[in-house]
């Protein structure tokens, strides 16, 4: 926050010197008020417009400020998240192996039966095939 206030008084370091400028020259316009008066009112309105530029920098910075905390709030949660993850990838790697590794395995003796019902439908369409042959020669 006291950098905002710090970057808004940097900002409107010369409108505060203007600002007491023109204070001191309206108090002497004042002892003139009969001529002058138009003068004091222009005055009047510049000081005016000069204070609401001051309020609406330094609301500006105050936003500015508490959007950049909520921005590292939400950095640092982000961060803590990606380091649980990191964390639980670390300790899950030995069983995802496993995992996979059993997968292999049932990926394997999957192949290993379909060769085998492939081998036994071959074997059994083969010996079909001999009997109709001996079957044809015999007749």
């Amino acid at each position: 926050m006291e950098r905002g206030k710090e970057r808004a008084d940097l900002r409107t370091g010369d409108l505060k010197r203007l600002i007491g400028e023109l204070e001191h020259h309206r108090d002497i316009l004042m002892d003139e008020v009969a001529k002058k008066q138009g003068k004091c009112e222009a005055t009047e309105k510049i000081i005016k417009r000069a204070y609401e530029i001051i309020l609406d920098a330094n609301k500006d910075e105050q936003v500015h400020e508490e959007n950049e905390a909520r921005d590292r709030e939400k950095q640092a949660i982000v961060a803590e998240r990606k380091k649980a993850r990191e964390e639980n990838d670390v300790l899950n790697k030995p069983r995802k192996k496993k995992v996979e590794k059993a997968l292999d395995g049932l990926k394997n003796n999957n192949r290993v039966k379909e060769t085998q019902e492939r081998a036994r439908k071959g074997r059994a369409a083969s010996a079909k095939r001999n009997s109709k042959k001996k079957a044809d020669k015999g007749k």
